[in-house]
């Protein structure tokens, strides 16, 4: 059994470069999706340090600006990149798969 479960994201295909979107997947898990210089990245969309929606921030390269207190954490990894954030977020693996663009969630975490 895989430890990892594709889960299709049919709008991160219209994307535009440096937009965010707010996904919520089949098993309720809330993402944000970043679109930087072409390349897809998705993080939990809550902030660890205010309850906040990291899709109403703002982009800063890779970083990602908290719209609560502009903390930052950076899109690729999830680690915090700006005080006061100091807890990283969960980043989750885009991919391709049979032309369809998806996460790679821990199985268990997505239907």
């Amino acid at each position: 059994m895989s430890d990892e479960i594709f889960v299709s994201v049919p709008a991160a295909a219209t994307l535009s470069t440096d937009e965010i979107i707010a996904v919520t997947l089949p098993d309720g898990t809330c993402v944000a999706m970043y679109n930087v210089d072409g390349h897809l990245y998705a993080t939990d969309d809550r902030c660890s340090h205010g309850n906040a929606s990291l899709a109403d921030g703002d982009l800063d390269g890779f970083r990602i600006i908290c719209p609560f207190h502009e903390g930052a954490f950076d899109v690729r990894d999830g680690s915090p990149a700006g005080y006061p954030c100091t807890m990283p977020i969960r980043a989750y693996p885009v991919v391709e798969r049979n032309g369809q663009i998806g996460l790679l969630m821990p199985n268990g975490n997505a239907a």
